[in-house]
């Protein structure tokens, strides 16, 4: 019936989608920044494991800093932070740092950068912020 159609697409949508998933993804690394940000914000979170969701987030907030929305990348990038089986925690830190070292907040940057070192010392972005941090950050 009428109804009972209605709602399973409601479901089908409201499910995760790999397919659009994918397609963020490629669109991602083909450089597409906007593209990729209107699949991955197709995207339900919520039902997400914090490794998938991170990941999604992660993606969008670096495709809005490479779009130069620098203030939707911050947004995005506070919530990568709180999902603390995500493994790109540190990812988000880094480019934190360089968000707000492109907005001229070179305190802000100074600190994430130093988030990292104190809180992610094996992280792959510790030499980064290390010469971030000797620098003052310009």
């Amino acid at each position: 019936d009428k109804e009972y159609r209605r709602q399973r697409q409601m479901c089908i949508r409201d499910s995760f989608n790999k397919m659009v998933y994918m397609n963020g993804v490629l669109a991602y690394q083909r450089e597409d920044y906007g593209a990729a940000v209107g699949h991955f914000e197709k995207l339900a979170l919520m039902e997400l494991d914090d490794i998938t969701a991170g990941n999604i987030i992660y993606w969008l907030a670096e495709c809005h800093f490479r779009l130069n929305n620098y203030r939707e990348a911050l947004s995005l990038l506070d919530r990568v932070d709180v999902l603390f089986a995500s493994d790109k925690r540190d990812d988000a830190m880094a480019l934190t740092g360089m968000v707000y070292r492109e907005i001229g907040e070179n305190d802000r940057a100074q600190q994430a950068f130093a988030e990292i070192v104190d809180f992610f010392p094996n992280s792959e972005y510790l030499r980064l912020a290390q010469m971030e941090l000797r620098k003052g950050v310009k």
